[in-house]
């Protein structure tokens, strides 16, 4: 049967481990995982797409402005056309095509201008929903980017958390008093993964750094009962690991 202080010093080995499991596991909670910015682009696509509907639909009107343009210039020429192509010769008919010319043009000239309003709208449109987009693809970007940092992150510390599953195992097996793990384990349950604390040569507390009385360090390092810290419950360990 082992000494307390060789106990002791096992349960230090098995602290070690889990103060670098508990590290891994913190700096894995701490990672980046882009939520913020996927939250922002989510929040600013609805604005986005407005804004692109609302350039589409300009777009469209400006398109109709210019077939209305177009048909309006259509019926001039043809208008001209018999105009000055010799079949109508009565005087009247001649009469009221000149006057029909003269209306067209008319109707051209407000289809011009509604033609270029409509051209300014929808340009002014386009150019606010290409700002929209812009700031959706760089939020985009730099969501791929951080997302990419956190699983080759994420990916190393789930690893090394693997990897000191054996020499805790091994860790835990040293350990033969088991009021001792039992009580280890269930204070580790309570704090946050770490059940112990190493005390440091100025005396105090390697988990809580707070400075324990000289009676408790003098008990901690004799080693002939369990100790713990008085400020953060952990049980103190005398010596390194070995």
């Amino acid at each position: 049967m082992k000494t307390l202080r060789e106990d002791l010093a096992a349960l230090a080995v098995l602290h070690q481990v889990d103060v670098r499991i508990e590290r891994a596991r913190a700096t894995l909670a701490g990672l980046d995982t882009g939520a913020t910015l996927a939250a922002d682009f989510s929040s600013l696509k609805p604005a986005a797409d407005a804004a692109r509907a609302e350039a589409n639909r300009l777009a469209a009107l400006q398109r109709d402005a210019e077939l209305k343009l177009g048909s309006v210039e259509t019926q001039i020429a043809s208008a001209n056309r018999l105009l000055y192509g010799g079949t109508v010769v009565v005087p009247k008919e001649l009469e009221n095509l000149q006057k029909k010319i003269e209306e067209l043009g008319r109707r051209k000239d407000a289809a011009e201008l509604a033609v270029l309003e409509a051209m300014e709208t929808a340009q002014a449109a386009d150019a606010e929903a290409a700002i929209h987009e812009g700031g959706l693809a760089d939020l985009a970007r730099r969501y791929r980017k951080v997302k990419a940092a956190w699983q080759e992150r994420s990916d190393a510390l789930k690893a090394e958390m693997e990897s000191l599953a054996p020499p805790r195992a091994d860790a835990l097996a040293a350990v033969e008093r088991a009021d001792l793990l039992s009580r280890y384990e269930a204070i580790r349950g309570r704090k946050g993964g770490l059940g112990a604390a190493m005390l440091e040569a100025d005396g105090s507390c390697s988990i809580c750094h707070t400075k324990v009385n000289a009676t408790l360090v003098d008990a901690t390092k004799a080693a002939a009962s369990v100790q713990a810290c008085e400020h953060c419950g952990r049980l103190l360990l005398p010596a390194p690991p070995v």
